[in-house]
């Protein structure tokens, strides 16, 4: 998924996402220039946050 449906999700922004990536708290891959993440790692994410 990409971050503006991460964001929806996780209940953030959508930067906060980017932000989030850049930061190494949130695990994506580039591909085309456009952020994807998989569901895996929006669970570990909640997960951490909620830690």
């Amino acid at each position: 998924m990409g971050t503006t449906e991460a964001a929806k999700v996780l209940g953030i922004t959508d930067r906060a996402v980017r932000l989030a990536i850049t930061q190494k708290r949130l695990h994506a891959t580039s591909l085309h220039g456009r952020w994807r993440i998989a569901p895996e790692d929006i669970e570990h994410f909640k997960a951490a946050k909620a830690a």
